[in-house]
């Protein structure tokens, strides 16, 4: 059956599911980007070096944004993902459906209960006038 039927469903959290993993996948990205730059110290100062990726060289100051944007971004995520999937998608989480209430009279001819706005008995077929 093709994914746009509306009678298939998605099981609960899929979201939060795919949401946790891009937080993941931005928490991998920042551990590779703070691999590369190093920064070498000495005497008690620290020079930060350079990215490159293969004839790309990235200055350490874009590189250090990037990795901090990546892991405050990744956490963020993935903690929302994280919630989503336990407790179910957004859309279903606190919504409480009301029944409807529909007043009903009852047909003169054989006693069935019928709404207030039917032209017709449901059960015996009997027409009512307006």
């Amino acid at each position: 059956m093709p994914l746009g039927c509306p009678d298939v469903q998605r099981p609960k959290g899929m979201i939060g599911i795919g949401i946790l993993a891009i937080g993941i996948g931005l928490l991998a990205i920042y551990l590779v980007f703070t691999n590369a730059m190093r920064p070498e110290c000495f005497a008690g100062y620290c020079v930060g070096h350079d990215m490159k990726m293969g004839s790309t060289v990235i200055p350490f100051g874009t590189a250090f944004a990037i990795a901090n944007l990546c892991l405050w971004l990744g956490f963020a995520l993935a903690i929302l993902g994280t919630g989503l999937a336990v407790l179910g998608d957004w859309k279903k989480v606190g919504r409480v459906k009301e029944p409807k209430s529909v007043e009903t009279a009852t047909c003169g001819k054989c006693g069935a209960g019928v709404p207030d706005d039917a032209l017709r008995c449901p059960s015996c077929g009997v027409e009512f006038g307006s």
